[in-house]
């Protein structure tokens, strides 16, 4: 793999192949971007997960809450 050239903060590291497969430099700059665009995309998924995580992990322990409330013996 080799560094692509690319703007501050936004490099990648792209396939040795698919950089020598590009035909123009407008190609190996869309194949820069298309590798570049990767982490982000697993960010955002992530970042998604964890959201949908918290929100189910306090449904749950609502859920929770209620039942033991409703099968709390009163002293």
């Amino acid at each position: 793999m080799v560094r692509s050239e690319c703007a501050p903060g936004h490099c990648s590291f792209v396939p040795r192949a698919a950089l020598a497969s590009a035909r123009s430099a407008g190609e190996r700059e869309r194949i820069g971007e298309a590798f570049s665009s990767g982490p982000e995309t697993g960010q955002l998924v992530g970042a998604v997960a964890v959201r949908l995580g918290g929100l189910l992990a306090a449904a749950l322990l609502r859920r929770a809450e209620r039942a033991d409330s409703a099968v709390a013996v009163p002293v």
